[in-house]
């Protein structure tokens, strides 16, 4: 029995283990990257199931509050025709969208499957590190500007309910950039202090580490985008602000239709983080993978998705 850093230990039979914290599925390097995809979309939809059974419950909170919400829209508001009060209407819904995401061939993109695989030198690995910084630099920002997008003075379907609507809609964005940043807070007695705030750990600071464990110094971390990661961010960027792009576009752009993949793709990420570590007795732990880690946390499944906040604006526009 072997075991490399806090990451993994290996038998005698060569068989690889992940150890508890690392990873939901402790054997991911015995998985084929298909199975890897099979067992998150089987985790989400559970997940699924769950959610929406408890969101249709009319004792929930939640399904509570939109129940008041659309009594005081009143006859003839769209709020009238979300799916929520469709019974299996949310169901139907959410099984179409989920399947239409996961579908989508970037996930078994081939460089996702040979990264997995480990299949990728030293000056690869860098080279990919640092682009991708450049893209998580931007995305957070997108989100703010999703964010920005919904204001009073946006023509919503909703009135006299299209501002609170609107506000819903903001309450999960801006949770979403505090998790970003890791300021993510919920009372004023737990509020962090301004040098609380400047030493959150960001992913930015998480990804830095990731630097640190491959031996990239301060000063080689940031260089300038390659055209092809710098088209994909200004894409993202205008599909989150421009108004060409529908609310619901914005939304879901950094929302279901960018969140639903990540467990899977972090997941061939670390596995092939972890196949070079191992092979090259490198300085890699659970803490230098921790964007890895980050952006596995909560998303096994699709509970923390903020589900009802856009349904409204999803049955507008479908």
């Amino acid at each position: 029995m072997q075991q490399f850093s806090d990451l993994l230990r290996v038998d005698d039979t060569g068989k690889a283990t992940l150890l508890d914290g690392v990873h939901p599925l402790p054997d991911l390097l015995n998985l084929s990257a298909e199975e890897v995809l099979d067992a998150f979309l089987r985790s989400q939809q559970r997940d699924f199931e769950q959610v929406i059974n408890d969101l249709e419950n009319p004792r929930n909170p939640l399904h509570q509050m939109f129940i008041e919400l659309r009594d005081r829209a009143g006859p003839n508001n769209p709020l009238q025709e979300i799916p929520l009060f469709r019974q299996g209407a949310l169901h139907e819904l959410f099984q179409n969208l989920h399947e239409h995401v996961m579908q989508h061939p970037v996930w078994r993109h081939p460089f996702f499957l040979r990264f997995f695989d480990g299949e990728f030198d030293e000056p690869q690995l860098k080279s990919f590190a640092r682009q991708y910084f450049n893209q998580i630099k931007n995305t957070r920002q997108c989100v703010a500007l999703a964010m920005g997008r919904f204001s009073s003075a946006e023509p919503l379907p909703f009135a006299p309910m299209h501002e609170r609507m609107s506000e819903l809609a903001q309450i999960i964005l801006a949770q979403l950039i505090a998790d970003e940043y890791g300021v993510a807070t919920h009372s004023i007695e737990d509020y962090p202090s301004l040098h609380g705030l400047f030493s959150s750990t960001t992913h930015i600071v998480m990804y830095r580490n990731l630097f640190d464990g491959l031996g990239i110094p301060f000063a080689e971390q940031d260089e300038p985008m390659w055209h092809g990661v710098a088209d994909n961010v200004l894409t993202q960027r205008l599909v989150a602000s421009h108004p060409d792009f529908s609310l619901l576009e914005s939304l879901a752009s950094v929302g279901l239709g960018m969140e639903w993949g990540v467990p899977e793709f972090f997941s061939l990420l670390l596995g092939g983080a972890i196949r070079f570590g191992s092979g090259r007795s490198r300085n890699i732990s659970i803490n230098r993978l921790s964007p890895c880690q980050r952006s596995l946390r909560g998303r096994p499944g699709v509970r923390n998705t903020p589900i009802p906040s856009w349904i409204g604006y999803a049955t507008e526009q479908s």
